[in-house]
């Protein structure tokens, strides 16, 4: 989030079109993840917001920050991505609203996680 920002999802929107040139038409906040270093407690832990959009203006287009590519969802390259992203995934696939935690160690490697489906609405601002 950028000072000029008004919220997180006035963020959201401004990344999604800097870094895929597209506009989200309907982006809704379905998720939350913490994101805790336990091997490094100095590290505060990173809050992340999780929107989903079904409909956006514009061509999603290569920039320095992303290349889009298009996936069978039984085809999502999982291992090539991070570790938590098959858990939490499949929360956005089935528009479930979710929250959860995930304790990584080493930057990459994940520990363990807690993740629970939420009730719509249920989330709560920060």
């Amino acid at each position: 989030v950028e000072d000029s920002d008004e919220n997180v999802l006035a963020a959201a929107l401004r990344e999604l079109e800097e870094e895929a040139c597209i506009k989200a038409l309907d982006a809704k906040e379905i998720g939350r993840i913490t994101f805790v270093w336990i091997d490094e407690p100095e590290k505060p832990p990173w809050l992340v917001h999780i929107f989903r959009a079904d409909a956006y203006s514009g061509q999603p287009s290569e920039t320095d920050e992303m290349r889009p590519q298009w996936f069978a969802l039984d085809e999502i390259p999982f291992q090539q991505m991070w570790a938590d992203d098959q858990h939490w995934y499949p929360y956005v696939f089935q528009r479930k609203n979710f929250e959860g935690t995930f304790n990584f160690k080493q930057v990459t490697t994940l520990v363990d996680f807690q993740l629970n489906e939420v009730q719509e609405g249920s989330l709560s601002m920060q």
